[in-house]
């Protein structure tokens, strides 16, 4: 199962678990998500750092590099609470 895991891009394994996973524990993640992404748009507002600083790292390498660092992070969280 480990090696299923680490087949294939992040982002679709992630899709593909999420999408097969118990719906609750997808819930419960997926609002933790929320709630961080919430809280760190109030930080960056408070930092001055706006929507454009923001669009400026779209299609970067390093947001590529940070995404799939998220769904593997994710997919973990889920398959963590989902046996």
């Amino acid at each position: 199962m480990f090696d299923e895991l680490f087949e294939g891009n992040p982002r679709d394994k992630a899709f593909e678990i999420i999408f097969g996973a118990n719906p609750s524990v997808v819930s419960s993640e997926l609002e933790m998500v929320f709630e961080q992404f919430c809280a760190l748009k109030i930080l960056a507002s408070k930092a001055g750092i706006s929507d454009e600083n923001v669009v400026s790292l779209l299609h970067s390498a390093q947001l590529d590099e940070a995404k799939n660092d998220f769904y593997i992070d994710l997919v973990s969280g889920i398959l963590s609470k989902n046996e």
